[in-house]
């Protein structure tokens, strides 16, 4: 048995359908579908705002990084 760490792959996309990964979808896609496939997948998932990068970037919630999409805080004026 291996004593190296695993190692860890985290996927994360704003950017595509998750449909197109499935089996049977007319899109060819040999390495996502294989990642999808020997991976996790996670069917419920969240994100504190729709534009989820902040969220992702700093492990924050959204109004501590006064995101404009965010509603909940209050932007500086431009100066």
């Amino acid at each position: 048995m291996s004593k190296r760490p695993p190692n860890i792959f985290v996927f994360m996309s704003d950017q595509e359908q998750a449909q197109v990964v499935k089996k049977g979808h007319p899109c060819i896609t040999p390495t996502a579908e294989k990642l999808a496939e020997e991976g996790l997948l996670f069917n419920r998932c969240y994100t504190p705002t729709a534009h989820s990068c902040p969220a992702r970037a700093s492990g924050k919630r959204v109004c501590s990084q006064c995101a404009p999409a965010s509603r909940c805080c209050v932007l500086p004026p431009k100066s």
